[in-house]
């Protein structure tokens, strides 16, 4: 039999089954053959990533992005650099501080590539200037103490003394401390920045109140041998 050719009528977007027989001089049929053909011109849709956190202290990420099941995807997180195969979750490696943005796009079975999806974020690792805490008395000789500190205006701080949970304080204040114990103490002011970024101070301080006890010792004369 003589191949032919010519046009089908397809789907733009879908399956199409395509049929073919051949027949000889004598005008026998063969069976039939099936070849199911698949078209798709649609691209996926551009990956999604996450919007938040855009400001972070982690300077080794994993981030994770989800895309049309199937489909391969690229990234590229250096500017200028070349997009390379990758997968969620996307790996940053350690990076310096300073603004990033990942990208991403991913091509479908059919070839066909999605616009890119992107996220940006800034890495800052560096804590805020330690609190200032002019307080510098070694001893209290009483059950109350004041504290007077200040740290960075527009950091989040938090102040505990000893053992406790620390808890909410302004920025630039004076703590009045009271019902203090016998003995030693540590009061401890934490300055965060909006990256998380934490710095201390601790004032160090002993609590004495007690007088000490009076003792009174009697001396006697020593016996004198008089001799005439």
């Amino acid at each position: 039999a003589t191949p032919a050719s010519g046009t089908l009528a397809l789907n733009i977007n879908g399956t199409n089954a395509v049929t073919a027989s051949a027949t000889d001089s004598i005008g026998g049929i063969s069976s039939t053959a099936t070849q199911t053909l698949t078209i798709d011109t649609t691209a996926p849709a551009a990956p999604t990533l996450p919007s938040t956190p855009t400001l972070t202290n982690l300077n080794n990420r994993q981030i994770v992005f989800s895309s049309e099941a199937g489909s391969t995807a690229q990234c590229l997180l250096i500017t200028g650099g070349t997009y390379l195969p990758c997968s969620s979750p996307y790996s940053t490696g350690v990076l310096t501080d300073g603004a990033y943005t990942l990208r991403v796009k991913v091509t479908d079975a059919a070839g066909n590539t999605s616009s890119i999806g992107s996220y940006t974020w800034t890495i800052d690792t560096l804590a805020p200037p330690v609190p200032n805490i002019s307080t510098t008395a070694a001893y209290q000789t009483s059950t109350s103490a004041t504290v007077n500190y200040t740290a960075t205006a527009g950091t989040t701080v938090t102040c505990k003394l000893d053992t406790n949970v620390a808890t909410s304080c302004t920025s630039a204040t004076t703590m009045s401390l009271t019902g203090l114990s016998q003995g030693s103490h540590s009061f401890i002011v934490y300055s965060a920045d909006a990256a998380g970024n934490v710095s201390s101070a601790t004032y160090s301080f002993t609590v004495d109140s007690i007088a000490p006890a009076l003792s009174l010792i009697h001396i006697s004369e020593p016996t004198r041998l008089l001799s005439i």
